[in-house]
């Protein structure tokens, strides 16, 4: 909230991501599965280079994904979804949120707030895609879509489904809009002193 208040968008939105991640870590380990989420495999699970090539043998991925409008005659024959790994989205927007995600225990009590149910992932992930698009991150908004869009493929919540692809389809032409108009500036820099004999040697001293 705090970053929020100050306009500091990206920032808001990161710790969204790790909240999200919280989630369904959370979810996981107390076994409350959600739609569209299975947990993470040991192994075999499909990476981001992967995409669109079906797995030759069943595994689970952390995210499992199949359109529900495609039909059963046109999926693969094996029945394997097409699988996403939810963290690789997660890393790709955070590097070393690993590192941090699996630290929700699953003892009974510890999440009572309803940020930690499936509606409240999809608060929190809608809420960083907002939080990337002022900060003119499209991109990161987008990737977000992806773990989103299964929930409501699940449920056949298709208004939402139109207004997800419709909005994904808007961050892209954002993004090609700002390329062509080289509009962006991404980079953000930080001036931070240290004031105070408590800080010793670095008593004065500044940094960029």
């Amino acid at each position: 909230q705090l970053h929020s208040n100050e306009e500091n968008h990206a920032e808001a939105a990161i710790c969204k991501v790790h909240i999200a991640a919280l989630v369904i870590d959370y979810l996981t380990h107390t076994g409350r599965l959600i739609s569209g989420l299975a947990p993470p495999a040991p192994s075999g699970i499909i990476n981001a280079s992967q995409l669109g090539h079906v797995a030759s043998t069943p595994t689970v991925a952390s995210l499992v994904y199949i359109s529900a409008a495609t039909p059963s005659r046109a999926r693969p024959t094996s029945e394997v979804p097409l699988q996403l790994n939810h963290m690789e989205v997660f890393e790709a927007i955070c590097p070393g949120i690993n590192e941090v995600a699996d630290s929700v225990g699953d003892e009974e009590g510890t999440c009572q707030s309803p940020v930690f149910s499936e509606q409240g992932l999809i608060d929190t992930l809608m809420q960083a895609i907002d939080l990337f698009k002022k900060a003119d991150m499209f991109e990161f908004a987008i990737k977000l879509y992806r773990l989103v869009l299964p929930i409501y493929e699940q449920s056949k919540s298709y208004v939402q489904l139109a207004q997800c692809h419709a909005a994904i389809t808007s961050l892209y032409e954002m993004v090609l809009a700002s390329n062509d108009a080289q509009s962006r500036m991404l980079g953000q820099y930080y001036r931070v002193g240290f004031y105070g004999a408590r800080f010793g040697d670095l008593d004065t001293k500044v940094f960029i």
